[in-house]
């Protein structure tokens, strides 16, 4: 929840900072949109290069990287390069456009946060979390114009970048408790501690563990698996391809 609104947060500051330094750098409209451009181009970026890192390191692992990346290029966006510049266009443009496509790219990981929470869900009520946790989005979004009117006029846009930053050092608390997805041991044939993180999760609900049968990991030819079947299904297909009539030559 809280990973959503810090990245709603993030993307939510390009409506209000490109106007701000087109304001103070005196940029034309091109580059007061490059601003925006930057970002959405290492999002590009990085939707494609992270999912493939989650499927290698794990969900966690990744999400925690994706965390820190953002964190880093969200603070080094808010430092002051070369104040005896005025203009800003000769250090503090480049600057805040090689950060921005940072922060962008490491945004684009952030889709597998949704990956890592619907991998615990149960499937009758995955559809409807995966909804509701977009409401963290839009809260995150609101959170990030009612700062930048408290924070814009009087401190400027340096510190509304800085303070933005926060729920992100804040997530990075969470990290230590929470397990890796049980799926993606199970992908990686690493069943021991899929068990072992099952049972963690019914304890900490206090449940006890379902007695399921076994599940099959189909891996096809991309370096990218898989998909998973419980035996009963893998048990049906089989069934009915053999019961297909056959048609002699």
């Amino acid at each position: 929840m809280i990973k959503k609104l810090a990245d709603a947060m993030e993307l939510m500051i390009l409506s209000v900072l490109a106007p701000a330094v087109q304001c103070q750098w005196g940029l034309s409209h091109a580059e007061a949109a490059t601003i925006t451009s930057v970002v959405f181009v290492g999002f590009l970026l990085g939707g494609l290069i992270w999912g493939v890192i989650s499927d290698i390191i794990g969900r966690k692992s990744t999400l925690l990287i994706v965390n820190i990346w953002i964190l880093v290029f969200g603070v080094l966006s808010a430092i002051k390069v070369a104040a005896d510049d005025p203009s800003g266009k000769t250090f503090g443009y480049p600057w805040l456009l090689s950060c921005r496509f940072g922060v962008g790219f490491g945004a684009g990981g952030t889709a597998q946060a949704v990956t890592y929470y619907a991998e615990f869900l149960p499937s009758k009520s995955r559809g409807i979390c995966l909804v509701l946790i977009e409401f963290w989005w839009a809260v995150g979004s609101m959170f990030g114009a009612l700062l930048a009117l408290g924070v814009m006029n009087s401190l400027g846009w340096h510190w509304y970048l800085g303070i933005a930053t926060i729920p992100l050092f804040l997530v990075l608390f969470i990290f230590p408790f929470v397990p890796e997805s049980a799926r993606f041991y199970l992908m990686k044939k690493k069943h021991g501690k899929a068990k072992s993180v099952l049972k963690k999760i019914a304890w900490f609900n206090k449940r006890p563990l379902p007695q399921v049968g076994f599940f099959y990991i189909l891996c096809d030819p991309l370096p990218r698996p898989c998909i998973l079947f419980p035996h009963s299904v893998l048990k049906l297909i089989n069934n009915s391809i053999k019961i297909l009539p056959m048609k002699s030559p």
